[in-house]
């Protein structure tokens, strides 16, 4: 009998050291939010879609073009970080659910490039899941406002969005430079895109976060209920063992 009890006991631990060794898997760098699931896809559905989406290689020099559906969707399923960067294997989906292609192991800047979730080329390239501590937002913002009126290539209009937990960017580029229309939205505590509108030439897409599953840190609520089931069931090991 008593080997059941330490069995049974020991489940909830093992439950709690489980999800603590998960945590642990990946090491988040200074300014990335740890309340973001990496375990589960970010999963964005595509509103609006125009054009074919144009990939381009820069070991190959060549461009591959993938067909985005409205309807649809984008996933993204994040590997690892490499140079405090984030990397993502990325899933394009027709609207009826099937997988129209995959691009495998993207960085973060990469992937804002090749989906214009960017504004200019390499002038901020914050993509779906940026770096969202104040000094990070405040270097974006002052970046932009010192380059676009500035900079002959980025001539356009700049808003930034700074409403709750909102942070983002519209950006007009002039016509003659490329018109560009690009906005983003953020959430400025964990630093994923929300949703997002852009067009350049004969490409647009428009898309919005629809889940990323559960987290993939325990919730302080989680670790309550683990804690009070181990206390409860010690106690009734300690009372029955008395009797």
């Amino acid at each position: 009998m008593m080997k059941k009890k330490i069995a049974f006991i020991s489940l909830p631990l093992m439950l709690m050291v489980s999800v603590l060794t998960s945590v642990s898997e990946v090491t988040v760098p200074n300014g990335y939010s740890e309340d973001v699931d990496l375990e589960n896809s970010l999963v964005y559905t595509i509103e609006e879609a125009d054009g074919p989406l144009e990939v381009f290689d820069f070991v190959t020099f060549q461009s591959t073009y993938y067909a985005i559906e409205t309807g649809g969707s984008l996933e993204f399923d994040f590997i690892d970080f490499y140079n405090n960067e984030p990397y993502f294997n990325i899933t394009f989906k027709y609207e009826d659910g099937t997988t129209n292609a995959t691009i495998a192991n993207v960085s973060n800047t990469q992937l804002a490039l090749d989906l214009t979730l960017s504004i200019g080329y390499m002038l901020l390239a914050p993509g779906v899941y940026t770096n969202s501590s104040a000094k990070a937002w405040e270097n974006s913002d002052t970046v932009l406002e010192d380059s676009i009126p500035a900079d002959i290539w980025y001539n356009g209009t700049l808003k930034i969005i700074d409403e709750g937990s909102k942070h983002g960017y519209e950006y007009k580029q002039e016509v003659t430079r490329g018109a560009q229309n690009t906005t983003m939205i953020y959430n400025e505590n964990t630093g994923l895109l929300q949703e997002a509108t852009t067009e350049f030439g004969d490409y647009h897409l428009s898309i919005k976060l629809k889940g990323m599953g559960i987290p993939a840190y325990p919730s302080v609520s989680l670790m309550a209920v683990l804690l009070v089931s181990v206390a409860s069931l010690i106690l009734y090991a300690t009372k029955r063992k008395n009797h």
